[in-house]
C-alpha cells in the first residue's frame, strides 16, 4: 500500500513467518516490522536474523556489519525491480532535472532508496550534485505527505518510489492530470512511470551471526 503501516506491514509479511515455520520443524520464525526510519537501528542492534530491506540500506549494512549478500530479492505481482519518480504538477513551468536549480524539492527521507538516493544517482549522471543544486525537505512518512507538499505549492517538484503514483491514483487519492513526470525513461514492459534507472527489489539477507 501506498500508506506504510507498521501493522499493514507485519500483515503482509505474516504467512511467511507461517511457511517458514511449517518448513522447518526445528526453528521458530517470527515477523518484526519496523518504521522505515527504525529499520537500520534494528539491524545495527542485532535485534534480527534476517532482515528484508531495500538495496540501499543493503549495501550499506553489508559495509558496516557484515550484512551477508542477498539470499533473495522481491518479486512481486507487477516487477522484480524498482527505481524512482521525480513528479511536479501539471501546471508547473519545470520540465527537466536542469530546472530544478534552487527549486525545493518534497521528500520522505534523504537515506529513502528510492525516494531520494536513486534520483539523486541520476543528478550525479548529469553532472549535478544534487544537495548544493536543489533545496531538499524532509517531509517525513507516510508518501502522501510528499504528495500533498507538491499539489500545494509549498513543494516544486516531489521524489518518490516507483509505483507510489499509481497506487494513490487506484486508491483516488490523486488524479493523474494533476501531475507531470519529470527525466520519465522509457522502459518497455515496465508497470510504473519511472525518473531513474531500476534496481533490485527489497533484498533477503542473513546477519553475520546466523549460522
Amino acid at each position: 500500500a501506498a500508506e506504510y503501516s507498521v501493522a499493514a506491514s507485519e500483515a503482509r509479511w505474516r504467512p511467511l513467518a507461517s511457511a517458514l515455520n511449517d518448513a522447518i520443524a526445528d526453528e521458530r520464525f517470527v515477523i518484526e516490522a519496523f518504521a522505515p526510519d527504525k529499520l537500520e537501528d534494528a539491524i545495527l542492534s542485532r535485534q534480527l536474523d534476517f532482515v528484508l530491506t531495500e538495496p540501499g540500506l543493503q549495501i550499506l549494512m553489508a559495509h558496516r556489519i557484515g550484512l551477508s549478500a542477498p539470499l533473495a530479492t522481491l518479486i512481486d505481482e507487477q516487477s522484480s525491480a524498482y527505481g524512482g519518480v521525480i513528479f511536479t504538477r501539471q501546471d508547473s513551468p519545470l520540465s527537466n532535472l536542469q530546472d530544478l536549480q534552487d527549486q525545493r524539492i518534497a521528500v520522505m527521507a534523504s537515506n529513502s532508496f528510492a525516494g531520494y538516493q536513486a534520483q539523486a544517482y541520476e543528478f550525479s549522471l548529469a553532472n549535478l550534485n544534487l544537495k548544493t543544486f536543489a533545496i531538499i525537505d524532509t517531509v517525513g512518512w507516510p508518501e502522501s505527505r510528499v504528495i500533498d507538499e507538491v499539489l500545494h505549492k509549498r513543494a516544486d517538484a516531489g521524489f518518490l518510489r516507483t509505483g507510489a503514483l499509481e497506487e494513490l491514483i487506484a486508491q483516488g487519492q490523486l488524479q493523474a492530470s494533476d501531475i507531470r513526470i519529470l527525466n520519465k525513461q522509457r522502459l518497455p514492459g515496465y508497470a510504473y512511470a519511472a525518473s531513474t534507472h531500476l534496481y533490485p527489489q527489497l533484498a533477503f539477507s542473513a546477519l553475520p551471526h546466523v549460522d
